[in-house]
């Protein structure tokens, strides 16, 4: 079906794309300006998260159409990109611990932030859905 190749399409292009800027443009990945404006450690695994979400959030109120399908590929094509990479990235447990625990404030607050704009687009959504 033209869904499925167009999320096989979409799940390899980001990978390809960043493997590709990787290798003829290696500066680029030096000092982001995620972390040189925000300091934050951002990688393409987090614009990953948000796509997925995003096409999760599409099919919902879309169905399953070409954009939610596209958003759902590209996202995880974001994500598994980074896959292998963070599970032999060496990193100190300890510290990983630590900030995983300071973080449950935030992270109640992006969870709160999603289902509330969930609830709010919900019946704006599903009138515009309606012939």
């Amino acid at each position: 079906s033209d869904l499925v190749f167009a999320f096989i399409a979409s799940f390899f292009i980001p990978m390809l794309w960043y493997r590709l800027l990787s290798f003829a443009v290696p500066k680029f990945f030096s000092r982001p300006l995620t972390r040189t404006i925000l300091n934050l450690r951002w990688h393409h695994l987090h614009w990953g998260a948000l796509i997925t979400l995003a096409g999760a959030v599409g099919i919902l109120f879309l169905g399953d159409t070409l954009f939610p399908i596209d958003a759902l590929g590209a996202g995880l094509g974001l994500i598994f990109d980074l896959f292998i990479p963070s599970l032999l990235l060496e990193t100190d447990r300890e510290k990983e611990l630590i900030v995983y625990r300071k973080s449950l404030i935030l992270t109640l607050i992006i969870f709160a932030a999603v289902a509330a704009a969930i609830v709010a687009l919900t019946p704006l959504l599903a009138r515009t859905a309606q012939p």
